[in-house]
């Protein structure tokens, strides 16, 4: 059992407050993540989408299941890449994150027209995402507990959620090995 001095509870104070300078020392990556729990705050370090970006929309060949087949792709500067479709079948979104290296880095895919999202890696799932578009609020459940998204100027209720890109050449190719996407939902 440990013992809290008030030596213990400064040492507390003072991480925390180092903690809060650390979050806004620019290290825009961190802040990215900063609003999730851990779970999903791991899995979009990977794949931050915060450079430069050019968007297109349209049909894209490469992908095998013609309900995802027509989306925007989101290529950034630096390599990585998003396609966002929603299934003409289910009419639930789809969401594919991949890294530079063409690698799935996450796939979301909402439960129809709901804002309640699967998140998955390699077809695991990793977490549970639901806003409430009418509050602006949304929680993420990962094994089993619930944690609200403290949202803020750098981290958004949704994790793909990215600066405006412009309009310009992309080509998301196909989708990555393992997406949950590449199955009819």
């Amino acid at each position: 059992m440990a013992i809290r001095t008030s030596a213990g509870r400064a040492g507390v104070l003072i991480c925390g407050i180092l903690f809060a300078a650390a979050c806004s020392n620019g290290d825009r990556v961190s802040e990215r993540v900063s609003c999730y729990p851990a779970c999903l705050a791991d899995v979009v370090l990977g794949c931050p989408m915060l450079s430069a970006c050019d968007t297109s929309a349209g049909a894209n060949a490469q992908i095998s299941n013609p309900d995802v087949m027509t989306g925007a792709a989101a290529c950034f500067a630096s390599g990585e890449e998003r396609w966002q479709a929603t299934n003409a079948t289910t009419n639930a979104d789809t969401i594919v994150v991949r890294r530079a290296d063409g690698s799935e880095c996450y796939t979301a895919i909402s439960d129809g027209a709901s804002m309640r999202y699967s998140i998955t890696v390699g077809g695991n799932a990793v977490a549970e995402l639901a806003v409430d578009p009418t509050s602006s609020t949304a929680t993420v459940t990962c094994k089993g507990t619930t944690s609200a998204v403290a949202a803020n100027g750098d981290c958004f209720l949704l994790p793909w959620t990215t600066a405006m890109c412009t309009t310009g050449p992309c080509d998301f190719g196909a989708l990555p090995a393992g997406s949950a996407a590449g199955t009819t939902r």
